[in-house]
Order: C-alpha cells, then structure tokens, then sequence
C-alpha cells in the first residue's frame, strides 16, 4: 500500500490515505506492517519535500451491527481454529486466557484493588494467611498436614482455627479488645478497611502466634 502511493507522490500531490484499525481486533496483528508502511511514507515524503497529514477518522464503533459482528468474531476466535494450527505464543496465550477466565469465574468476589496491597509485607503475608486458611494453626496443620496430635486450640474450648483466634479464643480475649473495643464480624476483620486490615496483623503479632 505503502508503496503505491509514494508512487502517486512523484506525480501530484493526492488525497490519499492509509486506513488503520486502531479499534479492530486484528490491530495487533496490524500495527507492525502499519508501523512500517507509515515511516516508509514518510521519509518518501522527506525525499520528495512532500506534506503527509495524519488524521484521525471515526470509526464504525457504536453502530449496534458492527458491535456485533465484532463480538462474534472474537467468540470465534477463542474457539479451537481446526483447520489452521496454533503457534506456540498462540497456543500459551489462548491456556493463559483460558486459566484466568476460569479462576476468575471460581473466585466473583476478586477484587484488583485489595487494600491488602498496601500492607507492609510481613502484614500482607499474615492477612493472605489468615484469609486462605494455609497457614500454622492447630486445626490446618492437624487436619490437613497430620501434624500435631489434635486440631485444639491451647484454651481447650475449640480447634484452633482463624475463627476462633479472632473471635472467641478466652486467651486472647483481652488483646482483641484492646484492638477492637466493639465486636466486629471476621469479613471486616479479614476484607474491611485499610485501617481493619492494618489492625488485625498487629493483633495476630501481639498474641506471640506464628501464622
């Protein structure tokens, strides 16, 4: 394309342009030979001490037809593509998709922001934890790992779970209360605010537990 209309430059100065899809699905595909053609035309022009404009033209999005027409065509692109064989990069971008798309069904209450991250490390690693139910509890050790000879917490009154060590264990019930001075749900404990998730890795650091 490129080619001609540099061609068209040596004989008069046209209206011509290069359209590009930046809105396509196939734009990735696209922008290297874009890429390309775009520089070639300029230094064409250099050359010629010709003027090239670039001019952004609206695009068919918006139109409910093409809308969906687009959508269909990428619904068929995740479909398996029989009759033409998968590069490597193809095939690990299409598993990555689909292990994403899956993990992300499994887990609704995903959240890209988690305030957790703006924990300091050690803080991060007791929350995820605590979360999670991985970690050196009575109950996850025994239970999971056959470690230890029972799942009870050192009180007696209950396996030693996260439930327990931040709700009702009678050992730590004075440090609980110096934390949290009226009775807060486990959610807002473990997922509330950043001040709530700050406050329950110190208390979990002052009860001497290694989580």
């Amino acid at each position: 394309m490129e080619q001609e209309y540099t061609s068209n430059l040596q004989v008069e100065m046209k209206n011509d342009c290069i359209p590009t899809g930046v809105y396509s699905s196939n734009f990735r595909a696209e922008a290297g030979p874009i890429r390309e053609g775009a520089y070639r035309v300029k230094k064409s022009c250099t050359e010629l001490k010709k003027m090239a404009f670039l001019s952004d033209i609206p695009s068919h999005c918006g139109i409910s037809g093409n809308e969906i027409a687009g959508t269909l065509a990428k619904d068929g692109s995740k479909q398996c593509q029989r009759d033409k064989p998968a590069t490597y990069k193809e095939a690990k971008n299409a598993i990555k998709n689909a292990q994403r798309n899956l993990w992300l069904t499994k887990h609704p209450h995903f959240n890209k922001v988690d305030l957790c991250h703006q924990l300091q490390r050690s803080h991060q690693v007791i929350t995820f934890r605590l979360r999670t139910g991985h970690n050196r509890l009575n109950s996850h050790l025994h239970t999971k790992l056959g470690i230890g000879a029972s799942d009870q917490c050192p009180c007696l009154s209950a396996a030693m779970t996260v439930e327990n060590i931040l709700l009702t264990c009678p050992n730590y019930r004075h440090l609980r209360s110096q934390t949290w001075p009226e009775a807060i749900i486990i959610q807002r404990k473990l997922y509330g605010s950043l001040r709530d998730l700050q406050d329950t890795p110190v208390s979990i650091e002052e009860t001497g537990l290694s989580i």
